[in-house]
């Protein structure tokens, strides 16, 4: 029976630098989610936003979001019901693989000016948002008879269409992690083509702290983690490559109502048996019964940093803890 994987098999980085004992928490601001009738605040939302977008057509209810679609279904807003989070996108502009537009792409410079005013004139700035980075829509063309067997430039043709001003936030000087915290604003051109906004306001004053399991601790839970139970410590390691500590959102479409210390936990799996079962790897062709080459698969969790009572899980709104923390 294969040994399953031990705490002292999980490797953490060199240089993790120092974590808090402690961090302050957060309640999630609803300015449009009070006591009236909800349809009324998604009412008012989406009248402010067509007035932003400056676009008018046929409204569906998706569940979670409403819909928006222009009268030649070009135009797209999706408003997510939970919270102040909203979509845009145009269907003629949005990842354009348009080679006339690469004469046209604006510098990343210029997005970033032109999205952070953008957002400061129409109310959606926050305080709270830092500047990330940028991302582009780049399109490789290969040459008809080598393909993706392409070696040379002149094999194959590569331009950029889109760019995009990429932000994130951060909360007492951490950051937001997880689906539910960026702004995303992309140009093709002069003209927006997308636009996304997953963001809740926390109020001001934090409502208490809470005390914080200590990285070693995270190291433990990794072991017992039931995604990695198949691993069979003889042959099988996790390093993790990166921890950060900062303040989890969830994906827009759900509703949150406060801001949780977690762990981003980055790392690889190295093991010689396949990631979806216990059986090693089998080589016909030699005596060993195990391939020498080692498998390798990376991973990205999230683990709730703070140590809470079943009472302030179920409060929180997050997902239910596994053998003492969450992972999602």
């Amino acid at each position: 029976m294969a040994k399953l994987i031990k705490s002292s098999q999980v490797e953490m980085p060199l240089h993790m630098g120092s974590f808090p004992k402690t961090m302050p928490i957060f309640s999630v601001n609803h300015p449009f989610l009070g006591n009236e009738d909800p349809r009324k605040s998604w009412e008012k939302r989406l009248n402010n936003l067509m007035s932003v977008f400056r676009i008018k057509g046929q409204i569906s209810d998706a569940g979670d979001r409403l819909v928006l679609q222009d009268e030649a279904n070009v135009r797209v807003l999706q408003l997510y019901k939970p919270n102040d989070a909203f979509l845009y996108y145009d269907r003629s502009l949005v990842s354009t693989t348009d080679k006339r537009y690469a004469k046209s792409v604006l510098s990343p410079e210029t997005a970033e000016d032109r999205a952070q005013r953008w957002l400061g004139k129409n109310g959606l700035w926050s305080e709270h948002a830092r500047y990330e980075g940028f991302a582009q829509t780049k399109v490789t063309v290969f040459n008809d008879e080598k393909g993706y067997n392409a070696q040379s430039n002149e094999d194959k043709q590569s331009y950029t269409t889109e760019v995009k001003a990429c932000f994130g936030f951060q909360i007492n000087e951490a950051p937001v992690l997880g689906a539910g915290g960026k702004i995303m604003i992309s140009y093709v051109g002069e003209e927006m083509s997308q636009a996304v906004h997953f963001w809740r306001p926390p109020n001001p004053r934090s409502i208490g702290e809470q005390h914080l399991v200590s990285p070693d601790e995270i190291r433990k839970q990794l072991a017992v983690d039931p995604r990695f139970a198949h691993l069979d410590s003889a042959v099988s390691k996790i390093r993790i490559t990166e921890l950060k500590l900062g303040y989890y959102a969830l994906p827009p479409f759900e509703l949150q109502n406060f801001y949780l210390p977690v762990y981003q936990v980055k790392g690889i799996v190295e093991t010689r048996v396949r990631p979806n079962g216990p059986s090693p790897v089998k080589d016909p062709k030699k005596n060993d019964p195990i391939v020498r080459e080692t498998l390798q698969y990376n991973f990205n969790y999230y683990i709730h940093a703070g140590k809470m009572t079943e009472r302030e899980y179920k409060n929180s709104g997050l997902p239910a803890p596994i053998n003492g923390s969450f992972f999602f």
